[in-house]
């Protein structure tokens, strides 16, 4: 059976700290080092429909993206977009897969209000 959407989370990291994430009551349980907070790049290639975490942090979110592309999926990203702001990222991402699509969460249209919320400027 063909996958046709490949939904890309791959932990539990992200450069946000919501005060809305159903993850951020567990930062120190997650952080001991008692619970896996990051797949590998492999466990992520033999799950890839299946996991969190905000991809685009990770330092082989560009060998996970071409592993999604390469098993001709539709890819699509869960993101705060932060990293999207670097034009060379961008590039690179859209490089791989021009038809990448995602969604950006956006808390709110005020910024003081979304850094607010996210508790990151």
């Amino acid at each position: 059976m063909a996958i046709n959407t490949v939904d890309i989370k791959f932990g539990y990291a992200c450069n946000n700290n919501c005060i809305h994430c159903v993850i951020s009551g567990h930062r120190e349980r997650l952080g001991s080092g008692k619970i896996k907070t990051e797949r590998t790049t492999e466990e992520i290639k033999d799950i890839i429909l299946d996991a969190g975490g905000e991809p685009t942090i990770r330092k082989d979110f560009f060998e996970l993206l071409k592993y999604a592309k390469d098993l001709g999926s539709r890819t699509g990203l869960q993101t705060n977009g932060r990293m999207f702001c670097i034009y060379k990222f961008s590039k690179k991402a859209l490089e791989i897969d021009k038809d990448l699509k995602f969604v950006i969460a956006v808390h709110s249209s005020d910024s003081k209000r979304h850094d607010k919320i996210t508790r990151v400027e």
